[in-house]
């Protein structure tokens, strides 16, 4: 019974003192937050000048900087699948300095490569900056595939004779063209490019009959009459598309493929300082002239933005993705 009562009367003094402490810890995060950005702010990007991620992060990093009274920086990181920019911000002080312009790969890669960090454990997710664009299938103009049904007849005929581009493995069109193979029950022959782009350009050329871009890729070459447009793969049409059918309403219920750009900070990072980026982020993103910039891209920002919900958008495209990865993975067996 003595050491009973010696026990709380022994770490009752405590509590005020740690209470203290947390006290002080709060007001230091308050502190901070009010007063950031005191520097410069990272805005790290795993591709190259001139990239849909980089694009879009230099827009954000402008609106960023006049709304915040600070300066947002973009730095490019380019190498190892992206997982050279992640990399960077997981092992970052968490002090809202330096952040991560996050996008499909740093989910793929999970399911493809041996990563030592996590989009969902080692971030703070800040928010979504747009969502999208749509992958769009092209072909060659003089080619005779008119629709998506013209692809799968020949490919069907033609086992292992249809060559479809990409950008490398676990990119999304190679996640697409997994796709597309399991749904429409052909074999064809993924061609990886070192980006998008060019695997367009290889498909206006005459190199390969088909690949699968970003609508921002797609649309000047469709317009310019270098390559034609089967499909896309946003849910519905874009509103800047609005002639171009879906996948999902050529034959392919499900078949969604949509890309993302959007903010982490290193975990821990104080949420003080995460929700003022997102308050901020919020405002940009809804900027008219930002809104415009993008649509044309098939790209828009979310209706709903909080830390959460990002996070759980990203969760939501881990397991989606690895379902995709698992397919991808008996069609290699």
């Amino acid at each position: 019974m003595l050491k009973y009562r010696r026990k709380p009367a022994r770490h009752r003094p405590m509590a005020p003192m740690a209470l203290a402490l947390l006290a002080i810890m709060a007001g230091t995060q308050l502190a901070s937050a009010q007063t950031y950005p005191t520097r410069p702010v990272k805005l790290i990007v795993g591709y190259p000048p001139g990239g849909l991620s980089d694009v879009v992060a230099r827009a954000i990093a402008q609106k960023l900087s006049e709304l915040m009274n600070g300066s947002f920086v973009v730095e490019n990181h380019v190498g190892a699948s992206g997982t050279l920019a992640s990399g960077i911000v997981a092992r970052a002080a968490p002090d809202g300095y330096t952040l991560l312009i996050a996008s499909p790969v740093d989910v793929t890669n999970l399911h493809f490569m041996k990563v030592d960090h996590n989009i969902l454990s080692d971030f703070s997710n800040i928010g979504m900056v747009v969502d999208g664009p749509p992958l769009i299938l092209l072909v060659n103009p003089s080619s005779p595939y008119k629709s998506v049904e013209d692809l799968v007849d020949y490919a069907r005929a033609h086992p292992g004779k249809l060559s479809i581009g990409s950008s490398g493995p676990a990119s999304p069109p190679s996640m697409a063209i997994a796709l597309f193979q399991s749904m429409a029950k052909v074999k064809v022959v993924d061609v990886p490019y070192r980006g998008v782009v060019r695997a367009a350009l290889a498909v206006a050329a005459g190199e390969i009959p088909a690949t699968f871009t970003f609508q921002n890729t797609a649309k000047p070459l469709v317009d310019s009459a270098k390559v034609r447009a089967l499909a896309s793969t946003s849910l519905a049409r874009s509103e800047s598309w609005r002639d171009l059918p879906t996948m999902i309403e050529s034959g392919f219920p499900g078949f969604q493929f949509e890309g993302f750009v959007g903010i982490a900070a290193p975990a821990k990072t104080p949420s003080t300082i995460i929700y003022l980026i997102n308050r901020n982020l919020n405002a940009a993103v809804q900027d008219p002239s930002f809104k415009a910039k993008f649509a044309s891209y098939g790209m828009k920002p979310p209706n709903h933005n909080t830390p959460k919900d990002f996070q759980h958008y990203v969760e939501g495209e881990v397991n989606r993705m690895g379902q995709l990865a698992a397919i991808m993975q008996r069609k290699s067996q």
